[in-house]
This record gives structure tokens, C-alpha cells and sequence, in this order.
């Protein structure tokens, strides 16, 4: 699904650093961002399955977005690296997210299997996806290096944030670093100051649940007079 024949060049100056995955596969279906083969890569994904991100600048050439990469087949997108540190250089996050995706990407497979079966009534549907094995390792199985940086990572919420031992066997804690995973595992590698709401956005939550509790509880008490 190679998109961006007719695209329309644009002589906006786009910092690649605030763009978000949603907004750029939005401008991506629109045809004002396109999907730019990697002539470096010497991956057969790139042949195939992956592609750079970009748009047509004003002299009609490729301007490629830095540290973005996109399925094919879907247009989902993914960090390759981070933002520019204050040294104006990248953190490399690789392709790894990204090949797994491609491999369970439910576009590519009825794409597949309908090259390999025309006649085939079997189809495939983009939700099926969800129930595809997005992680290439369990609890048990992920690396001595992750294993390090998790237990590393569990020590300094307990010392810095003063947290009880206990506090990391909390449903709370532990919802919230399941819904961070569910997150990687559809977005890629990310930073999680994109995303985390912080405490001003947490605290209005907070007021607007109890008052749509103290709503319901006061329809109730109107109810039963």
C-alpha cells in the first residue's frame, strides 16, 4: 500500500520530534505525508514490508521525517529512534517492534493469502489482529538484560518515591505498567513522557469521577423519595 503519487508539496517546516503515531497515519491515509523507500536498508523488510516517512517539499523532492518508520500493508507507525537529546543525537530503538507487527499485520496476511488462494472466500479482519501473540517474550523468558533494568526500575519507584515494598504488588501499579505494555505492543517503542497524563490530568479525572458519583448517588436518593 504504497501512497503518495498525488501528494501535494507543502513548504511548512515539520520538527519530525512532535509529531505523534496517530497524526501521521492520518496524514499518511490523507496522502499528505507518503511512505519513502529506504534505499539504505539492508533488510528485506524494506523491501517489502517497511518504508521511511516523509513528504514533498517545495522543490518536489523526498523529505523523509528522522526516527519514523511505517507498515506497508497498514500505515501503522513506529518510532525507529528517539527524539534529539540536548547534543542534537538519537537513541537508536531498531526495527524489533516493528517486524512484529509486520509479521501479524492482518493486512499483510490477507494480502497473502489472497495471492496464494484467489478463489478463497477466507477473510481476514484488521480486529483479528488484536488476538495475535504480540510479544515475542513472557515473564519467564525475557532477556537477563531486562530482567536487570526491570528489577533496577522497581527499586528506584520504592527509594525515590519513598513506596512501600508492598506498593509493588499493588493492582494499581501493576494495571498501570500492564496498560504501558498493551500500549508498546500497538505503538512501538516510545517515550513515555508523549504519552503519561501527569498529575494536573489525573487530578481533574479524579474530580469529575466523584462528581459523576455524587450525581448518581443523588438521582438515586431522588428516585426512592
Amino acid at each position: 500500500m504504497f501512497i503518495g503519487k498525488n501528494a501535494t508539496p507543502l513548504t511548512v517546516i515539520i520538527d519530525s520530534d512532535k509529531l505523534k503515531s496517530g497524526q501521521i497515519e492520518a496524514k499518511l491515509k490523507l496522502k499528505q505525508f507518503i511512505l519513502i523507500k529506504n534505499v539504505k536498508g539492508n533488510s528485506e523488510s524494506w523491501s517489502t514490508d517497511i518504508s521511511l516517512i516523509g513528504r514533498i517539499d517545495e522543490n518536489g523532492a523526498h523529505a523523509v521525517f528522522e526516527g519514523w518508520a511505517a507498515c506497508n500493508h497498514c500505515l501503522t507507525t513506529y518510532r525507529t529512534h528517539s527524539k534529539k537529546d540536548a547534543q542534537g543525537q538519537r537513541k537508536n530503538y531498531g526495527l524489533n517492534s516493528l517486524h512484529v507487527h509486520v509479521r501479524d499485520c492482518a493486512y499483510k496476511l490477507k494480502s497473502t493469502a489472497s495471492r496464494a488462494s484467489p478463489a478463497s472466500t477466507t477473510q481476514v479482519s484488521p480486529s483479528s489482529q488484536s488476538c495475535m501473540p504480540k510479544f515475542a517474550y513472557n515473564k519467564n523468558k525475557i532477556s537477563d538484560k531486562y530482567q536487570a533494568k526491570l528489577k533496577d526500575a522497581e527499586l528506584k519507584f520504592v527509594v525515590a518515591g519513598s513506596h512501600s515494598f508492598n506498593s509493588l504488588e499493588n493492582n494499581g501499579i501493576l494495571e498501570l505498567l500492564q496498560v504501558g505494555i498493551e500500549i508498546g505492543s500497538d505503538y512501538g517503542l516510545m517515550d513515555v513522557h508523549d504519552v503519561f497524563c501527569g498529575r494536573k490530568a489525573i487530578r481533574e479525572q479524579l474530580l469529575l469521577k466523584n462528581l459523576i458519583h455524587i450525581l448518581n448517588r443523588l438521582d438515586r436518593c431522588l428516585m426512592n423519595q
